[in-house]
């Protein structure tokens, strides 16, 4: 079955129109030229509990909210946990006590190959597992889209001693985006949703194949080098340089800084493993530790770091998964 609810009002941003939505409890903003797709959703009972998942297609790299209620009047649901143990991709994800019951987001992995996701439904009484039962959901196994061209990039020529440090540079920050990827906290996101843009146009899609050529002007000729693929794990939206950046979710800045690859960078730890990032911004309006809410100003755009043209590079990683950014903004949480 699908859902979806309407938008309550309009505003205007500059020359872009901003449209509130209310989809049940969430509150979401987003471009009027932005298409907010209805939700899908399956249930399960399990004894007097229910399990809803929603998506926005149950496809590869779909973000997924999950909740859970109980249907009767007596049981104190504060005494329980959940939990759930997917068996395709070896990876168990908690749940979150709220006033209407449980919650939790996770994704299917686009690496996912199976059409059936299959999961372990543990129900625990002070931590001790009571019940479990199995159950399963389709997937939609998609198509990811593939560049038709190639993208040329200019190679600067550094000498030994300016290699060196930016390899040491590099190496830095990996393990700075390894060490703050694995921070642990609880999920805070609640039933607000920003989308980060003031306008929508997408210039190159989430997880698309694409091939690059690097390339050197010697002696007034374009000299080609190494050509390499690489998958886009984010989405590039058009954007001005100086146009605003919105946090999309509440959440805490874990990285606020200039890297190599990504410019200009932010990263915002929303809880339960899952983060959102924005590169290549020509200006940084946090500071790590920070606490942001959905819709929070956090940057500019611009066309720093690793980059051909200025755009928002807008990404979502969930546990180690690369999730479809934009799949988030159709589902109902709160």
């Amino acid at each position: 079955m699908i859902f979806f609810s309407g938008y309550i009002f309009k505003q205007n941003f500059l020359s872009a129109e901003i449209i509130l939505y209310k989809n049940f409890e969430t509150l979401l903003s987003v471009p009027s030229d932005f298409k907010v797709n209805p939700y899908k959703k399956i249930s399960y009972d399990f004894d007097d509990w229910r399990m809803t998942v929603f998506s926005e297609n149950f496809q590869r790299g779909d973000i997924l909210y999950f909740e859970i209620q109980n249907h009767s009047f007596w049981r104190d649901t504060s005494k329980y946990q959940h939990e759930i143990i997917f068996s395709n991709f070896k990876k168990k994800v908690i749940f979150f006590h709220r006033e209407f019951g449980f919650n939790t987001l996770y994704v299917i992995p686009p690496e996912t190959k199976q059409k059936q996701i299959q999961f372990t439904w543990r129900i625990l009484k002070k931590n001790i597992p009571v019940k479990e039962n199995q159950f399963s959901f389709e997937v939609i196994n998609n198509e990811f889209p593939e560049n038709k061209g190639i993208i040329y990039l200019y190679k600067k020529e550094f000498s030994e001693e300016e290699l060196q440090i930016i390899e040491k540079q590099i190496l830095e920050e990996k393990k700075i985006k390894t060490e703050v990827l694995n921070i642990y906290k609880p999920l805070m996101i609640k039933n607000n949703l920003s989308y980060p843009l003031n306008y929508h146009e997408i210039t190159s899609e989430w997880y698309k194949k694409r091939t690059f050529q690097y390339f050197q002007i010697r002696k007034r000729k374009k000299i080609f080098l190494e050509r390499f693929e690489s998958i886009h794990k984010g989405v590039d939206l058009k954007g001005f340089i100086g146009e605003s950046v919105y946090a999309i979710a509440d959440g805490e800045v874990i990285i606020s800084d200039n890297f190599y690859f990504e410019g200009e960078f932010i990263v915002i730890n929303h809880g339960n493993y899952i983060f959102s990032m924005y590169m290549h911004l020509s200006e940084r309006n946090v500071n790590v530790g920070d606490v942001v809410r959905a819709g929070t100003l956090i940057g500019k755009v611009g066309n720093t770091g690793l980059s051909i043209g200025s755009h928002l590079h807008y990404e979502i990683r969930i546990d180690e998964f690369s999730a479809n950014p934009l799949s988030v903004f159709g589902l109902p949480i709160r």
